[in-house]
């Protein structure tokens, strides 16, 4: 492949920011998971019924 193209600061700096949002939502939901323990299903269920 000849034509290289490279990312820019900007670019590079969104990479970041969406990385930390992603593995915000991932710990969080985690926390959610600890705290609720055998309760964490209902969340998702009470969710799925109002998206649709």
């Amino acid at each position: 492949m000849t034509d290289s193209k490279k990312i820019s600061l900007k670019d590079a700096i969104s990479i970041g920011i969406g990385g930390m949002v992603g593995g915000g939502i991932f710990a969080v939901l985690g926390l959610a998971v600890s705290l609720a323990k055998e309760d964490i299903p209902a969340p998702f269920e009470v969710r799925n019924h109002t998206q649709m």
